[in-house]
C-alpha cells in the first residue's frame, strides 16, 4: 500500500505544479479545453465529484479557504487534488493535455501510452488493498495493460515476466514506477 501511495502522491504533486504552473492560474483544473483528451461530460463530472468532496471537508485548510475567501465557487487546484479521490484524479491525468503526459514519461521513464493504459488498473489494486480485499490470487480484469516497447524495454518481454491478468504483473509494475531516476521530482 506504501508503494502505491508513493505513486498516488507523484501522481498528484506532479497534476498540481503542472496545472498550477503552467498556466499561472490555480483554477486552470477547471477548465476543460486543458484536457483535450476528455470529454466535455467527464470533465464536468470530476470536478462536479471534488467540488461535492470539498462542501462535505472538515479538513482545516478548506476550513480556513472557505472563511477567508468565501466568495470563490472553488477551491485552487493545490487544495482540489487534496482532497480529490485516486479515481478522480486518473481520470483528469488520462484526460490531461500531451505536454502534461510527457512530463508523466519523464518522471515515470516509461512512454505516456503505456503509463495510460497503467492508471486505472493500479486504481482497481489501490481500492482493493485500501479496503483489505484479497488480491493474491486474484484476476484482474479489463482495461487491458499495455507493456512497453521490445526494443527499449526487453526486460519487459523475458519468460520471467509473469502474465499480465495477475497481481504479480501490477506489482512489477509498482516496482518501476517506484524506482529512483534522475529526472524524478521527490
Amino acid at each position: 500500500m506504501r508503494t502505491l501511495q508513493l505513486i498516488e502522491n507523484t501522481l498528484r504533486a506532479q497534476f498540481i505544479d503542472y496545472y498550477a504552473t503552467t498556466y499561472n492560474n490555480p483554477f486552470s483544473y477547471l477548465d476543460y479545453w486543458n484536457f483535450p483528451e476528455m470529454k466535455i461530460e467527464n470533465h464536468q463530472d470530476k470536478i462536479r465529484k471534488i467540488h461535492e468532496d470539498a462542501k462535505y471537508s472538515d479538513s482545516e485548510f478548506i476550513v480556513h479557504y472557505r472563511k477567508k475567501y468565501s466568495e470563490e465557487k472553488y477551491l485552487p487546484v493545490w487544495m482540489a487534488l487534496e482532497i480529490a479521490s485516486f479515481g478522480s484524479l486518473v481520470y483528469l491525468c488520462k484526460g490531461a493535455e500531451p505536454d502534461f503526459k510527457k512530463r508523466l514519461q519523464e518522471v515515470f521513464d516509461m512512454p505516456y501510452q503505456i503509463l495510460d493504459s497503467w492508471w486505472v488498473p493500479l486504481r482497481v489494486l489501490r481500492n482493493h488493498c485500501a479496503h483489505h480485499e484479497r488480491i493474491w490470487d486474484r484476476r484482474f480484469s479489463r482495461p487491458r495493460l499495455k507493456i512497453p516497447n521490445k526494443s527499449k524495454y526487453s526486460a519487459w518481454h523475458s519468460a520471467t515476466v509473469p502474465k499480465i491478468p495477475s497481481v504479480m504483473f501490477r506489482i512489477l509494475i509498482l516496482d518501476h514506477l517506484v524506482r529512483p531516476y534522475p529526472k524524478r521530482v521527490s
